[in-house]
């Protein structure tokens, strides 16, 4: 996620994004008050190992590579530009 984030924030233009995690314990308390932080609880375990992402098997079947994440995100910050005005 903070490579995400900073690749995002470095295409949008804007400054390098503050990245902060909160633990379980922190965020049982922050749901007291926001039910997001409480929902997030049980969906914390796809944040607590790195996701493997490979996609060689597809490229092999259908020839077809993947997009690296610099571009992608640089063009969906144009498509959100042009749809902003």
């Amino acid at each position: 996620m903070r490579l995400f984030a900073e690749t995002a924030y470095r295409a949008a233009g804007f400054k390098p994004a503050k990245v902060r995690s909160m633990g379980r314990g922190m965020l049982r308390m922050a749901g007291l008050f926001m039910p997001g932080a409480k929902e997030s609880i049980e969906m914390l375990y796809q944040f607590e190992r790195d996701f493997i992402v490979d996609s060689r098997k597809f490229s092999e079947r259908f020839g077809m590579l993947a997009t690296p994440i610099e571009e992608g995100v640089a063009s969906a910050v144009e498509w959100f530009r042009r749809q902003s005005g």
